[in-house]
């Protein structure tokens, strides 16, 4: 366990150590928290928007072979992203890159989503924008 060294400069006691889980989180070192930057919370916040939008992809494929691929994708994509939260270079720039295909591939069909069907178009729109952000984080953090 950690222990913090207190010292009563004023008095001249002597150090006496604080052996405490509590006082160790809050004092030394933050723990997870701290090492949250922003590319790994990025990351997570697009993994977790890609784990709301199951249920709505699993419901429009018609086969199962479909939600099995649609399944697959979305444990790839965990693994991808918990390599970028861990900052494994290579997963960083698999990241990115299907940041960038997803952009292309979805971002040109919006305005038919809107017309055909409005809450697939609002998912689209907030996974665009989502990895949109993301990219820019990526692009230009210094982390």
């Amino acid at each position: 366990m950690n222990e913090i060294n207190v010292s009563n400069h004023e008095s001249g006691a002597e150090d006496r150590s604080i052996a405490s889980p509590l006082i160790c989180f809050s004092v030394q070192e933050r723990g997870w928290m701290s090492r949250l930057r922003s590319r790994a919370l990025v990351s997570l916040v697009v993994f977790g928007w890609a784990l709301v939008e199951i249920p709505l992809e699993l419901s429009l494929a018609p086969t199962f072979d479909e939600q099995l691929a649609i399944l697959f994708s979305k444990a790839l994509l965990g693994a991808v992203v918990f390599g970028a939260a861990n900052r494994v270079r290579w997963t960083e720039v698999v990241f990115m890159l299907n940041c960038i295909l997803s952009i292309l591939a979805v971002a040109p069909s919006l305005p038919t989503e809107m017309v055909v069907l409005p809450i697939a178009f609002w998912f689209s729109f907030v996974e665009c924008l989502l990895k949109g952000i993301a990219l820019l984080i990526f692009a230009f953090s210094r982390e």
